[in-house]
C-alpha cells in the first residue's frame, strides 16, 4: 500500500471512530437527562435533548466537511428566517445523505432541530437507532394503516407543545439504486406520470398526512436535491476520501402555496421530483458538454 492511500485509510478510520464517539456521548447525554432530569422537568429535558442532538449532528457534519474534506455547495434558494418550522423533502441516493442534511442544517444553526422520518428497522440498530428516538422522530412500519395513530399523536404534540422542528422525510422511501428505478418507472407508467432516471416516484401518504396536520405549526417545505459529481459514494468512497465536492439545490416554497386538496397535493409533490430530475439531468448535460 502506497503511503498515499494509508494517509487515506488511516484517516478514514479516524472519521468512523470520531462519528461512532460522538454518538456515544449523545446517547450518554440522553440517559443521564432521562434520569436525572426527565422526572422532574419535561420542558427542560427536551431543551437539554436538542442541545445535545445540535452537538451531535454539529459534529458528524465537521467531520464530514472538515475530517474528510468534503466540499458542499448549496445553490438556489437562500432560507431567509431559518428560524422557521419546516419540511424537508430531500431525494435519496446514499447513506451519505443523512450527514448532507446535518451539515445543511448545521449552515443554519437547526442541527438541535432536525427530526425524521425513518423506516421502523432503523429503530433498533444499536446507538443510532436509539439516537433518532431520542430526538422524536418518527418510526414509519410502511403502513400507513399501522403507523396513523402514533404518526397522528406525535404530530398533534408538535402542535400544542410549539416544538421548533425541521422535518427530514425521504419521499422515495428507500435509497435509489438501478433494480429499484426501474421498478419506479414500470409504476410510473402505470400512474401515466412521465417515468424519471435520477429520481424515483415519491410516495405521497406520509407528506400528504404530514402538510395536512402541521399545516398551522410549518412554515414552509424545502425541496432539497441532491448531487454528486459522478455517482453516490459508497461508505466505502466515502472512507477512501473519494467525495470531494456535492451540490445540494434548495427550492423554498411557502406552506400556503402547497394546495390542501389531498388529490393535489399529491401532484405538488409528484412537480417537485420531476423539477429535481430536470435540475439533474441539466447539470449532467452541462458536465458533459464542459
Amino acid at each position: 500500500m502506497s503511503p498515499l492511500n494509508l494517509y487515506k485509510t488511516f484517516k478514514g478510520v479516524l472519521f468512523l471512530l470520531s462519528l461512532a464517539f460522538g454518538l456515544l456521548l449523545f446517547n450518554l447525554h440522553c440517559f443521564v437527562i432521562f434520569l436525572l432530569v426527565r422526572p422532574w422537568s419535561l420542558r427542560y429535558y427536551r431543551h437539554l435533548i436538542r442541545l445535545g442532538a445540535a452537538a451531535w449532528s454539529n459534529h458528524s457534519a465537521w467531520c464530514f466537511e472538515q475530517g474528510q474534506g468534503v466540499e458542499l455547495v448549496i445553490t438556489g434558494d437562500t432560507i431567509s428566517d431559518p428560524e422557521e418550522n419546516a419540511l424537508l423533502i430531500p431525494n435519496h441516493q446514499a447513506m451519505v445523505d443523512i450527514l448532507l442534511v446535518f451539515a445543511f442544517a448545521r449552515r443554519y444553526n437547526r442541527a438541535g432541530h432536525l427530526k425524521w422520518f425513518a423506516k421502523e428497522a432503523i429503530k433498533y440498530i444499536p446507538i443510532f437507532g436509539w439516537a433518532l428516538a431520542c430526538t422524536d422522530s418518527i418510526y414509519m412500519k410502511r403502513s400507513w394503516q399501522k403507523d396513523k395513530n402514533k404518526v397522528e399523536q406525535m404530530f398533534s404534540r408538535f402542535h400544542q407543545e410549539d416544538i421548533p422542528l425541521w422535518l427530514a422525510i425521504f419521499p422515495e422511501g428507500t435509497r435509489r439504486t438501478l433494480r429499484k428505478q426501474e421498478i419506479s418507472i414500470l409504476f410510473s407508467q402505470r400512474q401515466g406520470v412521465k417515468p424519471t432516471s435520477k429520481v424515483m416516484y415519491p410516495r405521497t401518504k406520509g407528506f400528504v398526512a404530514t402538510v395536512g396536520a402541521l399545516r398551522g405549526h410549518l412554515k414552509a417545505v424545502y425541496n432539497i436535491t441532491f448531487r454528486y459529481q459522478d455517482h453516490p459514494p459508497s461508505l466505502t468512497g466515502l472512507l477512501s476520501g473519494s467525495v470531494d465536492k456535492i451540490h445540494l439545490h434548495v427550492q423554498r416554497f411557502d406552506i400556503s402555496s402547497v394546495p390542501e386538496d389531498e388529490k393535489a397535493m399529491k401532484q405538488w409533490l409528484i412537480e417537485r421530483f420531476l423539477e429535481k430530475e430536470s435540475y439533474l439531468n441539466f447539470a449532467t448535460h452541462s458536465k458533459e458538454d464542459s
